[in-house]
């Protein structure tokens, strides 16, 4: 081996040590160098080395005199006896840094561009409308900013651009990438109307967490094809267009955060494969529709912060497979239904303000649930014990039965790991137990709110506590109320008197 050769094998090594890798046969490494390979295009490599490399980089591989086709950004490259071009680019979470250069326009074979979790910063180019054989593009997760390219490549099937800095709106060409069958736009502030898609080949539509304002396109329900419709986090108003139910492949639709009103339409009910269904925080009225009991493959339902009414578990009794449930801030009516029960696949409970008309019932029966995690019953017109099983469900790790009628005492000791607990204004009584608000044992901070109930002894257990998290105000019988707070005056009087 030559004094030449032997510094360019070293080069290539330092190379391979510093980011700037080289895609080889395992062969190479420690043998004979790879067959030769017909060279780029000129403009391909200016573009290729703009793209990925910086100018320090650049000049070390026209040392080498390396083929570029054996980086590791580069995928594939499709070679004959006489020519070569970049078809694939691949750098994920890589170290780039630098604004994506005009040159890449010149890459004209490329059929994948993936660029995601790098730095990228700047606009992105208008020379991608040059790429006509772009089937899949990957730009998320960088800082990108500006307005979005008119892109208009007919072979385009995958379109990536979520958590960048785009703004302005989409562009109306983006309606004429008629094989685009994945489009995310989620995660940045892109503004105006909604574009309304018509593409037959679309399944997946990402536009959550922009600036767009307007209604929601009624074009969308000749979206055939469409199984996600994702268009939360924004300002869209008015109603729901009815036209959404004719999405009979839909498995997943995200409204949350905007403010549609009205009433939903009894028309999604025949969204029979819809798994995941998110309505919260918007101003929907009325009713559940009846026609939701059809929702059989339900896993997920979050509807909190709106102003739905009526009996729920007419409908929801129904989703035996949901795993989820959140009806928050809603105004529903009681009792429960015994069907409720039937839900064994639950995971997280959270309702509250329970409309009832100044009845109180029962605790409804929760034992088949064995796997929930997380449960709110709060301010529902509860009354009697809590029972038992709730302290002894493995999983669960939040409760909030606050602003009931619950009496009687908890339990002097749980088999749970029970980390949130709020029990605010019932009718508790007896003794706190120790363990509710003592950390001596405990293995993670224990946030715990049992104020305004008839516990004989919060006074005793609050000084002896040694969790700052612990609100064990007690129930306002004057005596108790005068007691504590004398106490909790005297106690701020020291402190601040320290200070």
């Amino acid at each position: 081996m030559g004094l030449i050769q032997f510094h360019k094998l070293l080069l290539l090594f330092l190379l391979l040590t510093t980011n700037c890798v080289f895609q080889t046969s395992s062969n190479w490494a420690n043998g004979p160098e790879p067959p030769s390979m017909p060279p780029l295009p000129k403009e391909e490599e200016a573009a290729v080395k703009a793209l990925l490399l910086s100018k320090a980089q650049q000049k070390l591989y026209n040392s080498l005199s390396a083929h570029l086709c054996h980086d590791k950004a580069i995928r594939s490259c499709n070679c004959s006896t006489t020519s070569c071009h970049v078809t694939e680019i691949y750098l994920s979470e890589g170290y780039l840094s630098r604004r994506i250069p005009q040159q890449v326009g010149n890459l004209t074979h490329l059929t994948r561009l993936v660029l995601s979790g790098n730095k990228l910063h700047g606009s992105i180019p208008t020379s991608l409308l040059n790429l006509q054989s772009l089937s899949h593009l990957d730009l998320s997760d960088n800082s990108l900013s500006g307005n979005l390219p008119a892109l208009q490549m007919k072979s385009l099937q995958y379109m990536d651009l979520r958590e960048n800095k785009l703004d302005g709106p989409v562009p109306k060409s983006f309606l004429n990438l008629q094989s685009l069958y994945y489009l995310d736009l989620s995660e940045n502030s892109l503004s105006e109307y909604l574009p309304a898609f018509r593409m037959k080949s679309l399944k997946y539509i990402n536009l959550g967490s922009n600036c767009f304002t307007g209604q929601i396109p009624r074009e969308y329900g000749a979206l055939q094809s469409l199984r996600s419709l994702y268009i939360h986090r924004n300002s869209l108003n008015g109603s729901i267009p009815q036209e959404l139910g004719e999405l009979s492949n839909l498995v997943a639709l995200g409204m949350i955060d905007n403010r549609l009103s009205g009433h939903i339409p009894r028309q999604l009910g025949k969204l029979t494969q819809l798994q995941f269904l998110s309505l919260s925080n918007n101003y929907f009225v009325g009713e559940l529709p009846l026609s939701f009991k059809h929702l059989t493959n339900l896993t997920e339902f979050y509807a909190q912060g709106n102003s739905l009414s009526g009996k729920v578990t007419k409908v929801i009794a129904h989703w035996t497979k949901l795993e989820q449930l959140l009806l928050i801030g809603n105004n529903f009516e009681g009792p429960w239904s015994k069907e409720i029960s039937s839900m064994k696949s639950l995971i997280q409970l959270q309702l509250s303000n329970v409309v009832t008309r100044g009845r109180a019932y029962d605790f409804p029966d929760l034992s088949p649930m064995t796997s929930l995690e997380a449960l709110t019953l709060r301010n529902c017109s509860l009354r009697g014990h809590i029972p038992r099983y709730i302290w002894e469900l493995q999983h669960l790790f939040y409760l909030d039965l606050s602003f009931n009628e619950l009496s009687g005492e908890v339990p002097k000791s749980i088999r749970t790991s029970l980390t949130y607990i709020f029990l605010r204004q019932n009718k508790l009584n007896v003794s706190l137990p120790g363990w509710l608000v003592n950390r001596k044992n405990a293995t993670s901070r224990q946030y715990v709110d049992v104020s305004e109930n008839f516990f004989t002894n919060t006074t005793s257990v609050s000084n002896a506590s040694s969790n700052p998290d612990v609100n064990t105000f007690p129930g306002c019988s004057k005596n108790q109320c005068d007691r504590y707070c004398h106490h909790k005056c005297k106690s701020l009087n020291r402190r601040f008197t320290k200070l």
